[in-house]
């Protein structure tokens, strides 16, 4: 494993409270929801380019958590 916590380890138990709680500050076009351990990002718009692109923009900011 390169990054990150082992499944069941007490860091990891720390640290997925921490990133879902951040989740939805660094949304700028999207919905989040979620239910125990499922997370879903969702949006909606007039045509599709503009669906990728907005899509695209918030799982970019996701990833820089």
């Amino acid at each position: 494993m390169s990054v990150g916590a082992p499944q069941s380890s007490n860091l990891a138990l720390l640290m997925f409270p921490i990133y879902v709680n951040a989740l939805p500050q660094c949304l700028r076009k999207c919905e989040l929801t979620f239910f125990a351990d499922n997370t879903t990002v969702y949006t909606s718009a007039k045509d599709a380019a503009t669906l990728e692109a907005e899509l695209n923009a918030d799982v970019r900011r996701i990833m820089t958590l």
